[in-house]
């Protein structure tokens, strides 16, 4: 008779004799039937059910067939979470060829459910000898304080959610200042216990979540920059069941992530438009913090593994724009996947198709990223060539430099299926020749219209920028072909707090705190480069990793994408130096890591001593970026996060005060009723209108408008915001012709009407 606890082999599996398995199908056949079922489940517990079945048992399936694998649970999570999402997309753009055949409305929500019942079959039957273990527990259940530390994690996206509520509501920022104090205390109490490192990637989860929920939970309608044309694109394809390309070519609306993905989850959910993009897409980019963790933590311990993420958190992309990038976020899943698959014992084969959904998935889901992953494959590739030259035999062993991504075969499919998407079937590349032509042109140029875009003056190679106004008297020169009055405002700031003016008062902090932001960025810059030479010279010293040469060709092909970006102007304005970097980090966190490490070294050998130097150097950094000691000092610009103010306020937050101005001045300047009367606004103004609205007014410049012309004022008098190049300026106009009567005013949004002016 068999112990009984006796492992047996079932299909690869060791099970015990007291565990009880179920084979795949009935177990995820039962659940697809409750998905749908789900659908009439009041909210909110038919959104969870239908949701979490199929942002995740899809991708699960597909893991399982092709992989065979058991991972960690969080790397599975996803693994499971990414693939999920390519088969949505995958699955939507499938039924939505059916318009074309002369369906109508393919995208119905039983047109969506039947499209995603019909493709788990296969699935199903792809895992039908996988048998599902359902082992019960024998531990007794007892109280461990650290289990009430792991539930406690778990509100602070709670707090991040009531704190854009409050501040929407107008009450003040302290429940948001006190999140971000709490995952700084957090972070450095769990890098210090060390018996804590099982709620690592649970931490870096939520820390991730309620980052981007105390951004996208801001306002009630959708607040931000590319999140508004995003979400114009989804609307589009919403309202007309379908998506098509032809009806509006742009390279937003070719984003699957964007369009397909979003209609397909609020049609089988029923949540609202807006908390798709608010809500839903947030919790799908706080996993790619998840890769990014495990990257670090496959080639070393678990504590650098958190520090690495950690890194990716607080850099400021991540705290003020990721929350308007959904497009981005879904991108930046797939590239951490990419990244994190080369790490895993997977067979080769196995892993070149699932490197090829990957980059598929990544693709579909935002361009620009797509063709900084191609750039990122042959910069590393060429980083491989080299150093194996150099290095040769120690790296040409067997199987060693065998990867991929770096392999020609993949780099060729993958160009050829990027250019297929973006050129052959949406035919979208027009911004991308144009990028190209345009970065061809400015080679040596010298010119002070702000030709580069602003995050370059972080970096290490930035060279010297033109002042706000040089840049804006000529933008306005080479715009009207006038030369128009214009003089470049400041930035609105905090205002100094009691403990500001114990500090040196508002010119001291202004200077201090920017000079912090900047040594931050090029401090970061700093660490990459010494990282890189820190574990250049531990791999010559030690005996040879075969992923040794797969970190080498990644951290030198970030670099020199890097650099290229920071060169060449007209790259770092249409893609963005501080984007791209924010995408590297899931690489080049390693070596900053490295860095601080070493560093560390030179002052104590005491392994614990560094670590907690490390953690509160870092938590401190992230106090700094994410606003908390600039909200409590003053004399810097706001935060979106934090404040009803700032540029992001200013831009992107929409009132009613603003919507009813807005409305009061469609009907008065309709271009079919008044076609004598024009409205002169900024682009930014222009969000404030119905998209009806936006058709019917006859809009012209701030600069050079009419004489006859209502002006609109939503945020401050005769203040203007203009965006050249993708740095954004405040301005005011002299205007020596004509003069401003105010026609309408609500206490917060004004309507002036330009008159010619008295001799």
């Amino acid at each position: 008779m068999a112990p009984p606890h006796q492992a047996t082999n079932h299909g690869g599996i060791f099970l015990t004799k007291s565990a009880r398995t179920f084979p795949y199908w009935l177990i995820f056949g039962i659940g697809l039937v409750l998905a749908n079922v789900a659908y009439f489940v009041p909210p909110p517990v038919g959104w969870v059910l239908t949701l979490s079945y199929f942002l995740f048992v899809p991708g699960y399936l597909v893991l399982q067939f092709i992989a065979r694998k058991t991972w960690s649970r969080w790397e599975t999570l996803s693994f499971a979470l990414g693939l999920s999402i390519l088969f949505l997309m995958l699955v939507g753009l499938a039924i939505n060829s059916l318009g074309y055949m002369g369906l109508r409305a393919p995208l119905s929500t039983v047109g969506i459910f039947i499209a995603l019942d019909v493709g788990m079959l296969p699935l199903l039957a792809a895992t039908w000898r996988r048998r599902l273990s359902l082992q019960p527990s024998h531990d007794v259940i007892t109280f461990k304080w650290h289990r009430l530390f792991g539930a406690i994690l778990l509100l602070l996206p709670v707090a991040a959610a009531a704190g854009a509520v409050r501040l929407n509501n107008g009450a003040s920022n302290e429940v948001t200042l006190m999140m971000f104090a709490v995952i700084a205390v957090t972070f450095v109490i769990l890098m210090l216990r060390t018996s804590m490192q099982r709620y690592y990637p649970l931490a870096l989860f939520l820390f991730a979540l309620s980052i981007l929920l105390s951004v996208s939970l801001r306002g009630w309608d959708i607040t931000g920059h590319d999140i508004q044309r995003e979400f114009n694109v989804f609307q589009l394809t919403m309202q007309q069941n379908m998506w098509d390309i032809a009806r509006f070519r742009d390279p937003y609306n070719a984003c699957l992530s964007i369009t397909l993905l979003p209609t397909m989850l609020a049609k089988i959910t029923g949540i609202p438009d807006a908390y798709i993009f608010k809500v839903v897409f947030q919790f799908i980019a706080a996993f790619a913090v998840i890769p990014a963790y495990f990257f670090v933590r496959r080639l070393h311990g678990p504590r650098d593994a958190f520090l690495a993420g950690f890194i990716f958190l607080l850099f400021p992309t991540f705290l003020g724009d990721m929350a308007m990038l959904n497009r981005q976020e879904i991108a930046f899943l797939f590239f951490g996947l990419i990244m994190l698959l080369m790490l895993l014992a997977v067979e080769y084969r196995r892993a070149q198709v699932l490197t090829i959904l990957l980059l598929i998935g990544l693709t579909l889901s935002h361009y620009s990223s797509s063709y900084i992953m191609i750039g990122l494959m042959l910069a590393a590739w060429c980083v491989n060539f080299v150093v194996l030259r150099i290095t040769k035999p120690r790296f040409a062993t067997e199987n060693v430099n065998v990867f991929p991504i770096m392999t020609l075969p993949i780099i060729i499919f993958a160009g050829i299926f990027v250019f297929t998407w973006n050129d052959q079937i949406t035919q979208t590349t027009k911004g991308l020749n144009s990028t190209i032509s345009k970065t061809l042109e400015s080679i040596g140029s010298d010119k002070k219209s702000g030709s580069q875009a602003s995050d370059v003056s972080y970096s290490l190679f930035g060279g010297k920028q033109a002042s706000p106004q040089e840049i804006i008297t000529a933008y306005t020169q080479e715009t009207t072909g006038e030369k128009v009055h214009v003089a470049a405002v400041p930035q609105p700031t905090l205002p100094v707090t009691p403990l500001g003016q114990l500090l040196g008062g508002e010119k001291i902090l202004a200077s201090l705190h920017g000079m912090i932001r900047g040594g931050i960025a090029k401090l970061l810059q700093l660490l990459i480069v010494v990282g890189c030479l820190v574990l250049w010279w531990r791999i010559k010293r030690r005996r040879h990793n075969k992923y040794d040469l797969y970190v080498l060709s990644l951290c030198g092909g970030s670099t020199l994408l890097l650099v290229a970006l920071t060169v060449l102007p007209q790259l770092s304005v249409d893609y963005g130096v501080l984007r791209l970097f924010q995408q590297l980090l899931f690489i080049l966190a390693l070596p900053i890591i490295a860095a601080l490490i070493w560093v560390g070294t030179l002052v104590t050998k005491h392994a614990n001593r560094i670590y907690a130097c490390v953690a509160i150097f870092l938590a401190c950094i992230f106090l700094h970026t994410s606003g908390f000691f600039t909200q409590i000092t003053g004399a810097y610009t706001p935060q979106l996060a934090l404040n009803n103010s700032g540029f992001y306020y200013d831009a992107y937050y929409t009132t009613d005060s603003e919507r009813s101005a807005a409305g009061w001045l469609a009907e008065r300047s309709d271009k079919q009723q008044h076609p004598d009367t024009s409205v002169a606004l900024d682009v930014y103004g222009v969000l404030r209108f119905s998209r009806v609205d936006q058709q019917q007014i006859a809009l012209t410049s701030p600069f050079t408008p009419s004489t006859r012309a209502y002006v609109y004022h939503y945020k401050h008098p005769d203040t203007f915001i203009v965006n050249i190049n993708s740095n954004l300026y405040y301005y005011k106009v002299d205007r020596t012709n004509a003069r401003e009567d105010t026609v309408y005013s609500n206490g917060y949004s004004e309507i002036g009407k330009l008159v010619e002016a008295r001799s």
